[in-house]
């Protein structure tokens, strides 16, 4: 489907001199009249086929169910028909599987950031969103995650949806123990998935991403669980922080004892000096009141 690229082409003719052209649709339009007075069968009808007929897009938004029939028609008339895109109760339109579709695998990095927008707007739109300093954190974390997960997926079903991109992410293995395993294997979506995009996929992936298959199954698990381990997806319990106070006291308890056998010894030297005697002496009745007080807590604690 071609579409007009220049903004001066004419798209109708409203006399014999006035042209409406690309440059004035792209300004806008805006058509006034009473009830009944045929805006929508007159003018609108007319400006709707320009449009159509130019390779112009745009979303209709429709009040009264009829008008759903009344575009179908309009896109018959002029050549449009394929490019109908119906938003019901029955019908819809995948997004992510139509801009891959158009892109191939370069479209992975648009897709994801797509999505983010998506999840981003959802947030805000949510009473209950967070508002603390780690959102950074889990905006990254699922990008990192959107960007491993839909390029497999997308290769092996040969389209996407948010449903299978949730089982492949939440059946991944949370060990690579789990990897050879072959129950694991049995109930596993993220496997199926990785065996298909090695062996029959239904999109060929790209040159940038052919070393998924070239390397063998194991490491590819490996490649995904690095960065999926990475953002926290099984929590390690941290390890206790040491204790140094047992450290302190064996260095007391040492240098009590050391004092209580030295000090005695100097006693003899200092007959002469009263006053480093009595430093002495009180510093020896510290060292004994500090290993007493350390015997009856020992008992204490026996006891109960």
């Amino acid at each position: 489907m071609s579409f007009v690229k220049d903004l001066n082409t004419p798209l109708l003719q409203l006399s014999g001199h006035d042209n409406f052209d690309m440059t004035a649709a792209c300004n806008g339009v805006h058509i006034f009249g009473g009830i009944g007075s045929g805006k929508t069968s007159g003018s609108g009808r007319m400006f709707a086929g320009a449009y159509l007929r130019a390779g112009m897009g745009g979303c209709v938004t429709c009040v009264k169910p009829e008008e759903i029939g009344l575009w179908q028609r309009y896109a018959m008339e002029h050549g449009r028909r394929e490019s109908i895109v119906l938003f019901d109760e029955n019908e819809g339109f995948n997004f992510l599987a139509y801009e891959l579709g158009r892109q191939g695998m370069d479209g992975i990095g648009t897709v994801t950031e797509c999505l983010m927008r998506v999840l981003e707007a959802a947030k805000k739109a949510s009473p209950t969103a967070s508002q603390k300093g780690e959102e950074p954190f889990w905006e990254n974390s699922a990008r990192t995650i959107l960007r491993y997960s839909i390029p497999l997926v997308y290769s092996a079903t040969g389209t996407l949806q948010i449903g299978e991109l949730i089982r492949f992410i939440t059946s991944a293995p949370t060990d690579l123990k789990d990897v050879t395993d072959p129950e694991w294997q049995k109930r596993s979506f993220m496997y199926e998935v990785m065996k298909a995009t090695a062996h029959s996929p239904k999109v060929p992936m790209g040159a940038a991403m052919r070393t998924l298959s070239a390397v063998g199954r194991v490491r590819r698990y490996k490649a995904w669980l690095a960065e999926w381990n990475a953002m926290g997806a099984k929590d390690e319990p941290a390890p206790p922080p040491k204790d140094n106070r047992v450290g302190r006291r064996r260095v007391f308890v040492t240098s009590a004892a050391l004092l209580l056998l030295v000090i005695p010894a100097c006693f003899r030297h200092l007959q002469d000096n009263e006053e480093w005697r009595t430093a002495l002496i009180l510093l020896w009745l510290v060292a004994c009141i500090y290993l007493v007080g350390l015997v009856l807590r020992s008992i204490v604690l026996l006891g109960s």
